[in-house]
């Protein structure tokens, strides 16, 4: 799972199923595979945290994966 919080500014970026994340403030876009800035502003990648599915219920770590 990544961070829904852009790295350039706190905008909250979309995923429409495409190829690539995007933030609907200043351009920047991101993989949706790792999270790695494609273009625009953003200095870093998306912050990525781990999933766990346990009994049916998906569970996000608040530890940073990278």
């Amino acid at each position: 799972a990544f961070s829904a919080l852009c790295t350039h500014a706190p905008c909250t970026v979309q995923y429409g199923g495409g190829s690539a994340i995007s933030c609907p403030c200043h351009g920047a876009t991101f993989s949706p595979s790792d999270g790695g800035v494609l273009g625009g502003p953003a200095p870093s990648a998306l912050p990525e945290y781990g999933v766990q599915i346990v009994g049916g219920n998906l569970f996000v770590t608040s530890a940073r994966v990278n």
